[in-house]
Protein backbone atom coordinates (compact mmCIF):
# COMPACT_ATOMS: atom_id res chain seq x y z
CA UNK A 1 0.00 0.00 0.00
CA UNK A 2 1.35 3.71 -0.41
CA UNK A 3 0.48 5.96 2.47
CA UNK A 4 1.84 9.12 4.47
CA UNK A 5 3.76 8.06 7.18
CA UNK A 6 1.46 7.68 10.74
CA UNK A 7 2.86 9.01 14.13
CA UNK A 8 5.92 7.66 15.05
CA UNK A 9 7.74 7.13 11.49
CA UNK A 10 7.16 10.65 10.09
CA UNK A 11 10.59 10.03 8.47
CA UNK A 12 10.71 6.66 7.93
CA UNK A 13 10.82 5.10 3.49
CA UNK A 14 8.65 2.41 4.46
CA UNK A 15 7.22 0.34 7.32
CA UNK A 16 5.62 -3.40 7.98
CA UNK A 17 1.95 -4.14 7.48
CA UNK A 18 -0.26 -7.09 8.26
CA UNK A 19 0.15 -8.44 5.51
CA UNK A 20 2.03 -6.67 3.38
CA UNK A 21 4.52 -3.13 3.03
CA UNK A 22 3.67 0.37 3.07
CA UNK A 23 5.59 2.85 1.34
CA UNK A 24 5.84 6.59 1.65
CA UNK A 25 8.84 7.62 -0.45
CA UNK A 26 11.27 5.42 -2.76
CA UNK A 27 14.58 6.71 -2.78
CA UNK A 28 15.60 3.68 0.11
CA UNK A 29 13.84 0.93 -1.58
CA UNK A 30 13.84 -0.98 -4.82
CA UNK A 31 11.73 -0.51 -7.57
CA UNK A 32 9.88 -3.70 -7.05
CA UNK A 33 8.85 -2.96 -4.06
CA UNK A 34 7.11 0.12 -5.19
CA UNK A 35 5.34 -2.13 -8.13
CA UNK A 36 4.20 -4.73 -5.29
CA UNK A 37 2.92 -1.96 -3.25
CA UNK A 38 1.27 -0.76 -6.05
CA UNK A 39 -0.22 -3.87 -7.10
CA UNK A 40 -1.42 -4.57 -3.51
CA UNK A 41 -3.53 -1.50 -3.94
CA UNK A 42 -5.29 -2.44 -6.94
CA UNK A 43 -3.76 -0.61 -10.08
CA UNK A 44 -3.81 -2.48 -13.10
CA UNK A 45 -0.65 -4.34 -14.25
CA UNK A 46 -0.36 -2.44 -17.16
CA UNK A 47 -0.04 1.01 -14.93
CA UNK A 48 1.80 -0.34 -12.54
CA UNK A 49 5.09 -0.28 -14.36
CA UNK A 50 4.96 3.32 -15.93
CA UNK A 51 3.42 4.67 -12.49
CA UNK A 52 6.14 3.24 -10.35
CA UNK A 53 9.15 4.50 -12.53
CA UNK A 54 6.59 8.07 -12.27
CA UNK A 55 6.70 8.08 -8.72
CA UNK A 56 9.99 7.20 -7.64
CA UNK A 57 10.71 10.62 -10.00
CA UNK A 58 8.18 12.68 -8.59
CA UNK A 59 9.38 11.22 -4.69
CA UNK A 60 12.89 12.33 -5.42
CA UNK A 61 11.79 16.15 -6.59
CA UNK A 62 10.99 16.69 -3.10
CA UNK A 63 14.35 18.50 -3.39
CA UNK A 64 13.25 21.86 -5.53
CA UNK A 65 16.85 21.98 -6.74
CA UNK A 66 15.87 17.82 -8.18
CA UNK A 67 12.40 18.66 -9.27
CA UNK A 68 14.01 21.90 -11.65
CA UNK A 69 16.43 18.92 -13.24
CA UNK A 70 13.44 16.69 -13.60
CA UNK A 71 11.61 19.21 -15.43
CA UNK A 72 14.53 20.52 -17.29
CA UNK A 73 15.21 17.13 -18.36
CA UNK A 74 11.76 15.76 -19.14
CA UNK A 75 9.63 18.52 -20.65
CA UNK A 76 11.69 19.29 -23.81
CA UNK A 77 11.79 15.76 -24.69
CA UNK A 78 7.22 15.58 -24.44
CA UNK A 79 7.10 18.61 -26.32
CA UNK A 80 8.93 17.68 -29.18
CA UNK A 81 7.47 13.95 -29.17
CA UNK A 82 3.72 15.43 -28.88
CA UNK A 83 4.69 17.99 -32.12
CA UNK A 84 6.03 14.71 -33.57
CA UNK A 85 2.60 12.53 -32.22
CA UNK A 86 4.55 9.71 -30.83
CA UNK A 87 3.96 9.87 -27.20
CA UNK A 88 1.79 6.64 -26.05
CA UNK A 89 -1.81 6.96 -25.35
CA UNK A 90 -2.27 5.53 -21.22
CA UNK A 91 -3.66 2.48 -22.29
CA UNK A 92 -0.95 1.33 -24.68
CA UNK A 93 2.23 2.45 -22.61
CA UNK A 94 4.91 0.06 -22.85
CA UNK A 95 6.67 -1.96 -20.12
CA UNK A 96 9.93 0.02 -19.36
CA UNK A 97 11.74 -2.69 -19.05
CA UNK A 98 11.67 -4.06 -22.96
CA UNK A 99 12.56 -0.29 -24.00
CA UNK A 100 16.32 1.03 -24.45
CA UNK A 101 18.34 4.49 -25.57
CA UNK A 102 15.83 7.17 -26.59
CA UNK A 103 12.50 5.56 -26.60
CA UNK A 104 13.32 4.71 -22.85
CA UNK A 105 13.93 7.77 -22.02
CA UNK A 106 10.96 9.16 -23.76
CA UNK A 107 8.79 6.52 -21.72
CA UNK A 108 10.13 7.75 -18.18
CA UNK A 109 9.42 11.47 -19.37
CA UNK A 110 5.79 10.44 -20.38
CA UNK A 111 5.36 8.33 -17.01
CA UNK A 112 6.84 11.15 -15.02
CA UNK A 113 4.38 14.10 -16.38
CA UNK A 114 1.29 11.72 -16.15
CA UNK A 115 2.10 10.53 -12.38
CA UNK A 116 2.60 14.20 -11.79
CA UNK A 117 -0.71 15.12 -13.34
CA UNK A 118 -2.15 12.80 -11.28
CA UNK A 119 -0.81 13.62 -7.97
CA UNK A 120 -1.84 17.46 -8.93
CA UNK A 121 -5.23 16.76 -9.60
CA UNK A 122 -6.02 13.93 -6.96
CA UNK A 123 -3.33 14.12 -4.69
CA UNK A 124 -1.58 11.26 -3.07
CA UNK A 125 -5.24 9.83 -1.91
CA UNK A 126 -5.50 9.43 -6.09
CA UNK A 127 -2.85 6.01 -5.30
CA UNK A 128 -5.49 4.69 -3.20
CA UNK A 129 -8.32 4.68 -5.54
CA UNK A 130 -6.75 3.14 -9.00
CA UNK A 131 -8.48 4.83 -12.16
CA UNK A 132 -6.89 6.08 -15.43
CA UNK A 133 -9.85 7.98 -16.71
CA UNK A 134 -8.36 11.56 -16.46
CA UNK A 135 -4.98 10.32 -17.07
CA UNK A 136 -5.10 11.25 -20.55
CA UNK A 137 -5.63 15.13 -19.74
CA UNK A 138 -1.83 15.41 -19.21
CA UNK A 139 -1.24 16.28 -22.48
CA UNK A 140 -3.47 19.96 -22.18
CA UNK A 141 -2.72 20.39 -18.58
CA UNK A 142 1.59 20.36 -18.90
CA UNK A 143 2.39 20.93 -22.32
CA UNK A 144 -0.35 23.72 -23.96
CA UNK A 145 1.33 26.02 -21.29
CA UNK A 146 4.86 25.30 -21.70
CA UNK A 147 3.82 25.24 -25.41
CA UNK A 148 2.13 28.52 -25.53
CA UNK A 149 5.87 30.29 -22.95
CA UNK A 150 8.40 28.12 -25.49
CA UNK A 151 6.36 30.25 -28.28
CA UNK A 152 6.30 33.88 -26.30
CA UNK A 153 9.97 33.44 -25.25
CA UNK A 154 10.84 32.74 -28.79
CA UNK A 155 8.91 36.19 -30.17
CA UNK A 156 10.67 37.74 -27.94
CA UNK A 157 14.08 36.88 -28.70
CA UNK A 158 13.65 37.20 -32.46
CA UNK A 159 12.47 41.26 -31.31
CA UNK A 160 15.81 41.47 -29.88
CA UNK A 161 18.00 40.14 -32.65
CA UNK A 162 16.09 42.17 -34.73
CA UNK A 163 16.32 45.40 -32.64
CA UNK A 164 19.90 44.81 -32.86
CA UNK A 165 20.15 44.24 -36.29
CA UNK A 166 18.59 47.58 -36.93
CA UNK A 167 19.54 49.30 -33.61
CA UNK A 168 16.10 49.96 -32.29
CA UNK A 169 17.00 50.80 -29.28
CA UNK A 170 13.18 51.08 -28.56
CA UNK A 171 12.07 47.64 -29.52
CA UNK A 172 15.08 46.14 -27.55
CA UNK A 173 14.53 47.91 -24.56
CA UNK A 174 10.51 46.65 -24.24
CA UNK A 175 11.74 43.35 -23.97
CA UNK A 176 13.29 43.85 -21.03
CA UNK A 177 11.95 43.46 -17.58
CA UNK A 178 12.11 47.00 -16.22
CA UNK A 179 11.01 46.45 -12.95
CA UNK A 180 15.09 45.49 -11.86
CA UNK A 181 16.12 49.22 -12.49
CA UNK A 182 19.96 48.07 -12.05
CA UNK A 183 19.04 45.25 -14.88
CA UNK A 184 17.33 47.82 -16.91
CA UNK A 185 20.74 50.29 -16.28
CA UNK A 186 22.48 47.28 -17.70
CA UNK A 187 20.75 46.05 -20.70
CA UNK A 188 20.36 49.76 -21.46
CA UNK A 189 24.14 50.16 -22.06
CA UNK A 190 24.40 47.20 -23.55
CA UNK A 191 22.60 48.33 -26.18
CA UNK A 192 23.96 51.94 -26.39
CA UNK A 193 27.35 50.19 -27.38
CA UNK A 194 26.22 48.72 -30.32
CA UNK A 195 25.72 52.45 -31.52
CA UNK A 196 29.63 52.69 -31.65
CA UNK A 197 30.50 48.80 -32.39
CA UNK A 198 27.09 47.72 -34.60
CA UNK A 199 26.42 43.85 -35.12
CA UNK A 200 26.96 42.37 -38.70
CA UNK A 201 25.00 39.28 -37.52
CA UNK A 202 23.05 38.35 -34.38
CA UNK A 203 20.45 35.45 -33.63
CA UNK A 204 19.14 34.19 -30.72
CA UNK A 205 18.04 30.47 -29.84
CA UNK A 206 16.16 29.03 -26.76
CA UNK A 207 15.14 26.06 -24.78
CA UNK A 208 12.33 26.23 -22.47
CA UNK A 209 13.80 24.74 -18.89
CA UNK A 210 11.34 25.45 -16.40
CA UNK A 211 7.52 26.83 -15.85
CA UNK A 212 6.44 28.45 -13.09
CA UNK A 213 3.30 30.23 -13.16
CA UNK A 214 4.57 34.30 -15.01
CA UNK A 215 8.45 33.13 -14.15
CA UNK A 216 10.16 30.68 -16.61
CA UNK A 217 13.82 29.55 -17.11
CA UNK A 218 15.08 29.10 -20.69
CA UNK A 219 18.30 27.53 -21.90
CA UNK A 220 19.59 30.69 -24.61
CA UNK A 221 22.42 30.71 -27.59
CA UNK A 222 22.88 33.91 -28.82
CA UNK A 223 25.37 33.97 -31.89
CA UNK A 224 27.10 37.24 -33.10
CA UNK A 225 29.62 38.41 -35.37
CA UNK A 226 30.62 42.35 -34.52
CA UNK A 227 30.45 44.79 -38.59
CA UNK A 228 34.49 45.83 -37.88
CA UNK A 229 37.69 44.01 -39.38
CA UNK A 230 38.92 40.88 -38.34
CA UNK A 231 35.69 40.09 -36.21
CA UNK A 232 34.17 36.07 -36.16
CA UNK A 233 31.06 34.53 -35.91
CA UNK A 234 30.56 33.88 -31.45
CA UNK A 235 28.53 31.86 -29.33
CA UNK A 236 27.92 32.18 -26.53
CA UNK A 237 24.83 29.62 -24.12
CA UNK A 238 23.85 30.28 -20.47
CA UNK A 239 20.87 29.50 -18.51
CA UNK A 240 18.63 33.03 -18.24
CA UNK A 241 15.48 33.82 -16.60
CA UNK A 242 12.07 35.00 -18.39
CA UNK A 243 9.69 36.65 -16.70
CA UNK A 244 5.11 37.10 -18.01
CA UNK A 245 4.14 40.92 -17.35
CA UNK A 246 1.06 41.77 -19.66
CA UNK A 247 0.77 38.84 -21.86
CA UNK A 248 4.95 39.38 -22.88
CA UNK A 249 7.46 37.43 -21.64
CA UNK A 250 10.17 39.30 -20.77
CA UNK A 251 14.46 38.62 -20.65
CA UNK A 252 14.84 39.49 -16.77
CA UNK A 253 18.88 38.46 -16.58
CA UNK A 254 21.13 35.26 -15.78
CA UNK A 255 18.93 32.71 -14.30
CA UNK A 256 20.62 33.39 -11.08
CA UNK A 257 20.71 32.36 -6.83
CA UNK A 258 21.11 35.29 -4.49
CA UNK A 259 22.80 35.50 -0.71
CA UNK A 260 22.69 38.65 0.88
CA UNK A 261 24.30 40.65 3.62
CA UNK A 262 23.88 44.08 5.40
CA UNK A 263 25.31 45.70 1.92
CA UNK A 264 24.90 43.45 -1.05
CA UNK A 265 22.83 41.32 -3.15
CA UNK A 266 25.27 38.41 -4.36
CA UNK A 267 24.33 36.81 -7.74
CA UNK A 268 25.72 33.31 -8.44
CA UNK A 269 24.14 30.50 -11.05
CA UNK A 270 26.28 27.46 -10.19
CA UNK A 271 25.39 25.81 -6.57
CA UNK A 272 29.13 24.79 -5.92
CA UNK A 273 29.68 28.90 -6.28
CA UNK A 274 26.97 28.88 -2.80
CA UNK A 275 29.68 28.57 -0.09
CA UNK A 276 32.03 31.05 -2.15
CA UNK A 277 29.49 33.49 -2.71
CA UNK A 278 29.01 33.30 1.50
CA UNK A 279 32.71 33.72 2.23
CA UNK A 280 32.93 36.61 -0.83
CA UNK A 281 30.02 38.13 0.66
CA UNK A 282 32.46 38.50 4.57
CA UNK A 283 35.21 39.93 2.16
CA UNK A 284 32.38 42.64 0.55
CA UNK A 285 32.12 43.46 3.56
CA UNK A 286 35.35 44.37 4.66
CA UNK A 287 35.76 46.17 1.13
CA UNK A 288 32.63 48.32 1.69
CA UNK A 289 33.75 49.45 5.35
CA UNK A 290 36.80 50.92 3.47
CA UNK A 291 35.49 52.66 0.52
CA UNK A 292 32.60 54.08 2.64
CA UNK A 293 35.19 55.47 4.99
CA UNK A 294 37.84 56.39 2.33
CA UNK A 295 35.75 57.37 -0.16
CA UNK A 296 32.36 58.46 2.04
CA UNK A 297 30.59 56.25 -0.27
CA UNK A 298 27.24 55.33 1.26
CA UNK A 299 24.61 54.04 -1.67
CA UNK A 300 21.25 54.07 -0.52
CA UNK A 301 20.33 50.58 -1.18
CA UNK A 302 21.95 47.80 -1.65
CA UNK A 303 24.46 46.84 -4.35
CA UNK A 304 24.35 43.70 -6.58
CA UNK A 305 27.34 41.43 -7.44
CA UNK A 306 27.30 39.23 -10.34
CA UNK A 307 29.30 36.40 -10.46
CA UNK A 308 30.57 34.71 -14.10
CA UNK A 309 31.73 31.49 -14.12
CA UNK A 310 31.85 31.62 -18.19
CA UNK A 311 35.12 34.68 -19.08
CA UNK A 312 32.45 34.80 -22.72
CA UNK A 313 29.31 35.49 -20.75
CA UNK A 314 30.79 37.92 -18.35
CA UNK A 315 32.34 39.70 -21.24
CA UNK A 316 29.00 39.87 -23.47
CA UNK A 317 26.61 40.73 -20.63
CA UNK A 318 28.84 43.73 -20.43
CA UNK A 319 29.27 44.77 -24.50
CA UNK A 320 29.66 42.42 -27.67
CA UNK A 321 32.36 44.68 -28.02
CA UNK A 322 33.88 44.35 -24.09
CA UNK A 323 37.36 42.76 -24.08
CA UNK A 324 38.09 40.19 -21.26
CA UNK A 325 38.51 41.55 -17.95
CA UNK A 326 38.26 40.56 -14.29
CA UNK A 327 35.66 43.01 -12.87
CA UNK A 328 33.32 45.90 -13.98
CA UNK A 329 30.57 48.53 -12.99
CA UNK A 330 28.86 51.52 -14.66
CA UNK A 331 26.97 53.88 -13.14
CA UNK A 332 23.66 52.54 -11.46
CA UNK A 333 25.19 48.85 -12.53
CA UNK A 334 25.70 46.25 -10.16
CA UNK A 335 29.38 44.67 -9.82
CA UNK A 336 30.01 41.78 -12.49
CA UNK A 337 32.63 39.53 -11.31
CA UNK A 338 34.50 37.03 -13.94
CA UNK A 339 35.01 33.97 -11.79
CA UNK A 340 37.27 32.03 -14.72
CA UNK A 341 40.13 34.51 -13.57
CA UNK A 342 42.33 33.11 -11.64
CA UNK A 343 42.95 35.77 -8.94
CA UNK A 344 38.88 35.56 -8.27
CA UNK A 345 38.63 32.10 -7.60
CA UNK A 346 39.85 33.36 -3.98
CA UNK A 347 37.34 34.97 -1.65
CA UNK A 348 40.37 37.57 -0.90
CA UNK A 349 41.20 38.26 -4.60
CA UNK A 350 37.70 38.64 -5.62
CA UNK A 351 37.57 40.90 -2.45
CA UNK A 352 39.74 42.95 -4.14
CA UNK A 353 38.36 43.35 -6.82
CA UNK A 354 35.10 44.54 -5.32
CA UNK A 355 37.01 47.11 -3.53
CA UNK A 356 38.67 48.26 -7.05
CA UNK A 357 35.06 48.57 -8.49
CA UNK A 358 33.15 49.91 -5.54
CA UNK A 359 35.80 52.55 -5.68
CA UNK A 360 34.49 53.28 -9.83
CA UNK A 361 30.91 53.52 -8.00
CA UNK A 362 31.95 56.30 -5.33
CA UNK A 363 33.62 57.99 -8.29
CA UNK A 364 30.47 58.05 -10.26
CA UNK A 365 28.46 59.36 -7.74
CA UNK A 366 30.66 62.16 -7.53
CA UNK A 367 29.92 62.93 -11.15
CA UNK A 368 34.22 61.86 -11.96
CA UNK A 369 34.28 60.41 -16.04
CA UNK A 370 38.07 60.38 -16.21
CA UNK A 371 39.07 57.05 -16.90
CA UNK A 372 42.89 57.38 -15.62
CA UNK A 373 41.52 59.08 -12.31
CA UNK A 374 39.09 56.25 -11.98
CA UNK A 375 41.09 53.13 -12.27
CA UNK A 376 44.27 55.24 -10.37
CA UNK A 377 41.74 55.62 -7.79
CA UNK A 378 40.19 52.34 -7.76
CA UNK A 379 43.55 50.80 -7.94
CA UNK A 380 44.46 52.69 -4.89
CA UNK A 381 41.84 51.30 -2.79
CA UNK A 382 42.62 47.52 -4.30
CA UNK A 383 46.14 47.87 -2.54
CA UNK A 384 44.87 49.32 0.56
CA UNK A 385 42.87 46.26 0.42
CA UNK A 386 45.31 43.73 -0.01
CA UNK A 387 48.69 45.22 1.15
CA UNK A 388 50.23 41.94 0.03
CA UNK A 389 49.28 41.82 -3.36
CA UNK A 390 50.61 45.26 -3.51
CA UNK A 391 54.23 44.19 -2.23
CA UNK A 392 53.56 41.82 -4.95
CA UNK A 393 52.90 44.31 -8.06
CA UNK A 394 54.53 47.31 -6.89
CA UNK A 395 58.07 46.49 -8.84
CA UNK A 396 56.19 45.92 -12.30
CA UNK A 397 54.23 48.69 -11.67
CA UNK A 398 56.86 51.46 -10.91
CA UNK A 399 59.00 50.13 -13.81
CA UNK A 400 56.08 50.52 -16.14
CA UNK A 401 56.06 54.22 -14.87
CA UNK A 402 60.03 54.52 -15.18
CA UNK A 403 60.25 53.18 -18.92
CA UNK A 404 57.64 55.49 -19.92
CA UNK A 405 59.01 58.52 -18.34
CA UNK A 406 62.67 57.09 -20.63
CA UNK A 407 60.01 56.92 -23.67
CA UNK A 408 59.50 60.51 -23.35
CA UNK A 409 55.50 59.61 -25.32
CA UNK A 410 53.22 61.86 -24.31
CA UNK A 411 50.76 59.66 -22.05
CA UNK A 412 50.03 61.08 -18.10
CA UNK A 413 47.12 61.29 -16.00
CA UNK A 414 45.29 64.08 -17.97
CA UNK A 415 45.81 61.94 -21.38
CA UNK A 416 44.27 59.08 -19.81
CA UNK A 417 40.77 60.12 -20.47
CA UNK A 418 39.37 57.12 -22.13
CA UNK A 419 40.47 53.49 -21.67
CA UNK A 420 38.74 52.65 -25.26
CA UNK A 421 41.39 55.39 -26.82
CA UNK A 422 44.66 53.24 -25.50
CA UNK A 423 46.80 51.27 -27.48
CA UNK A 424 46.32 47.83 -27.88
CA UNK A 425 49.69 46.85 -26.09
CA UNK A 426 49.20 49.59 -23.35
CA UNK A 427 46.10 48.60 -21.70
CA UNK A 428 47.89 48.31 -18.28
CA UNK A 429 49.40 52.26 -18.53
CA UNK A 430 45.76 53.50 -17.38
CA UNK A 431 46.04 51.21 -14.23
CA UNK A 432 50.00 51.90 -13.58
CA UNK A 433 50.14 55.91 -14.19
CA UNK A 434 47.02 55.92 -12.64
CA UNK A 435 47.86 54.51 -9.53
CA UNK A 436 51.45 56.57 -9.50
CA UNK A 437 49.61 60.07 -9.61
CA UNK A 438 46.55 58.96 -7.27
CA UNK A 439 49.68 57.40 -4.61
CA UNK A 440 51.26 60.49 -4.97
CA UNK A 441 48.18 63.16 -4.91
CA UNK A 442 46.94 60.96 -1.83
CA UNK A 443 50.83 60.96 -0.10
CA UNK A 444 51.41 64.73 -1.08
CA UNK A 445 48.25 66.24 0.12
CA UNK A 446 45.56 65.45 2.91
CA UNK A 447 42.24 63.31 2.09
CA UNK A 448 39.76 65.76 2.44
CA UNK A 449 41.93 67.81 -0.03
CA UNK A 450 42.21 64.41 -2.66
CA UNK A 451 38.17 64.63 -1.96
CA UNK A 452 37.64 68.26 -3.06
CA UNK A 453 39.45 67.91 -5.89
CA UNK A 454 37.23 64.70 -6.99
CA UNK A 455 33.93 66.91 -6.74
CA UNK A 456 35.77 69.50 -8.79
CA UNK A 457 36.26 67.13 -11.50
CA UNK A 458 33.02 65.72 -10.99
CA UNK A 459 31.75 69.47 -11.85
CA UNK A 460 33.34 69.60 -15.21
Amino acid sequence: ALHTPPPGYDQASGWPAEDGVVLSQTSALTSTLLEFALRRSGWPATAVNWLAQGLSDELRADDPALAQAIEARYMPLLLQADAGQVLWPVEQMPNGYELSGDKRELWAAQAWAMTYYLLQTGGWAALRQPSLATADAWRTALLDPWRAAAQGIQDTLAQRSQAVLSQDKEAFLSTVDATNPVFYQEETHWFEDLLSHPAEAFSMETQLLSLQGNQASAQLTMKYRLAEAGSTLDTVSWRGRFVQRDGHWLYADVDFAEEHSEHFILQYTEPAQGSYARQLLSEAERAYAQISSDLDFHPAQPVEIKLYYQSDLFRTSIFLSMPQARGWTEPGESIKLNTEEWDVASPVGAGRIIAHELAHQALFARGVQHDGVHEGTSQYEAALYDPQWLAQQVGKWRQQVYDLVRSQRPITLATLTNWRELRKQDPDLIYTVGWDTITYFRRRFSRDTFLEWLDLLGTE
